[in-house]
């Protein structure tokens, strides 16, 4: 159990996943933070749970290792491929969040017309990406 405290809230999680995405949903108004100010905060909450736990590395074994080692090299390739658009470094976060929580975005959904013509498109793709410009 990993317990921390933001803006004077005490956080229980399970595991480091969870803590990121509490990290992030804590924050307000992601929508009208600029590329530069959400990369940094994305970068520097990454950086901070991967190194927070490299020190016990050491000491870890077996299925704890495993998985440090796995949850280290998301956390590098994450890093090493960020969107270089707002928008999708928007998208990348809300994952994450939803990631931490067991979840994803709704994919599948397509649109179509009064014709029954499938459209190209995910609606709920569409529908973050909109709330964002708002």
């Amino acid at each position: 159990m990993i317990t921390f405290r933001i803006d004077g809230r005490l956080v229980s999680v399970n595991d480091k996943k969870e803590a990121i995405s509490a990290c992030f949903a804590s924050m307000d108004n992601l929508n009208y933070w600029s590329y530069d100010a959400l990369k940094d905060l994305y970068k520097g909450t990454m950086k901070f749970f991967a190194d927070n736990y490299d020190q016990d590395y050491a000491s870890m074994k077996g299925k704890d290792k495993a998985a440090f080692t796995r949850f280290k090299n998301w956390v590098d390739n994450t890093l090493q491929y960020l969107p270089k658009d707002r928008d999708k470094l928007l998208a990348l976060i809300y994952d994450t969040i939803l990631a931490g929580e067991k979840l994803r975005r709704l994919f599948g959904f397509g649109f179509s017309n009064i014709f029954g013509d499938h459209l190209p498109g995910n609606s709920e793709t569409k529908r973050v990406s909109k709330e964002n410009k708002e």
